[in-house]
């Protein structure tokens, strides 16, 4: 589900109306849905959300939970404050709300949700100030305010030095469970980054029998990674020749799916594949090259017949002088 977390919350209580048995995955804010739904969470048990690394500092985090009107006299932050607890701070304001506020107004750290978005923006502002910092120390040793090598050559520097950070690959994956009396909460499944792959932490508890098989069909669910598209690209249109079952090595019981590559084509060229496939078995495949045919042909005479009358255009309308037709 790629939503915004009101949009996704709307979703899944539609859902409810529907009797398929379904593993939803949540992506990008779709995370919080469980922030507009506080009645049916226990019914979604089992939702599996996929993020990026939690990155917000803890310190951060404890700011947050101090910060008041009266500490933070910003007109972005006020007007949060304002609709959050239907008060006014300024007199402006009185006319909408009817009421003053008090001044030592907190926010309500867990009706934000995970804050992904502000935990990455805060750690790129943070990796920026540092870097201007450094190279502004090194063009401008000797000096503390204005300095014009700075602003000559200080973002090229400061560019360079950013490309040398690292880049933020690690995604963590969760799953949406009861943890206490009525409690409901992401608890984590595993975790992935480039360079260290796939790490899974417990097994995903499913909550309906049977085993969590997926419905997309080859190729749109497969994964090129590891094959050689362009050299064999007729490998990932191959569908699987038996049911695979569950993993009884682990006692998994996500259906496993061959990876790229475990069946090869059995033609060893396109034309063989063309005069030997399985698409002959199917009538509408034969219409369909009729037409492809029909629309070539018609196409090349066009083409055929606009070079001949372009050699020729002024055939009819030639005269010769003091002839007549």
């Amino acid at each position: 589900v790629f939503a915004t977390a009101r949009d996704a919350s709307a979703y899944l209580s539609l859902t409810l109306r529907s009797h398929r048995k379904v593993v939803h995955v949540m992506m990008g804010d779709a995370h919080d849905w469980y922030l507009h739904e506080p009645q049916n969470r226990k019914l979604f048990q089992g939702i599996v959300s996929v993020q990026p690394k939690d990155i917000l500092h803890h310190d951060f985090r404890e700011w947050m939970e101090t910060t008041t009107p009266l500490t933070l006299p910003e007109n972005w932050y006020w007007s949060y404050i304002e609709d959050r607890w239907q008060c006014a701070l300024t007199q402006k304001s009185k006319l909408t709300y009817g009421k003053m506020c008090t001044g030592d107004e907190l926010l309500n750290i867990n009706t934000l949700g995970r804050m992904t978005k502000a935990g990455y923006l805060s750690r790129g502002i943070e990796r920026f100030l540092f870097a201007m910092d450094s190279v502004y120390r090194k063009l401008c040793p000797a000096q503390s305010g204005l300095c014009l090598e700075f602003y000559e050559s200080g973002r090229e520097l400061i560019l360079t030095q950013l490309k040398k950070t690292g880049i933020e690959d690690d995604i963590e994956i969760y799953e949406y469970l009861q943890v206490g009396n009525d409690e409901f909460d992401y608890r984590t499944l595993g975790n992935w980054s480039l360079n260290g792959g796939l790490r899974l932490h417990s097994l995903y508890r499913s909550f309906f029998d049977g085993p969590v098989e997926s419905k997309c069909q080859p190729p749109m669910c497969k994964c090129f990674l590891d094959g050689d598209f362009l050299q064999r690209p007729l490998d990932s249109f191959v569908y699987a020749s038996e049911q695979v079952d569950t993993d009884r090595s682990t006692g998994s019981y996500v259906r496993r799916q061959p990876a790229f590559g475990a069946e090869k084509v059995g033609y060893q060229s396109v034309f063989e594949h063309l005069s030997m496939g399985q698409w002959r078995q199917y009538t509408h495949n034969y219409v369909l090259l009729a037409l492809i045919s029909v629309l070539t042909i018609i196409a090349i005479a066009v083409l055929v017949l606009g070079e001949n009358a372009s050699l020729f255009p002024y055939v009819d309308s030639y005269k010769p002088r003091g002839q007549a037709f």
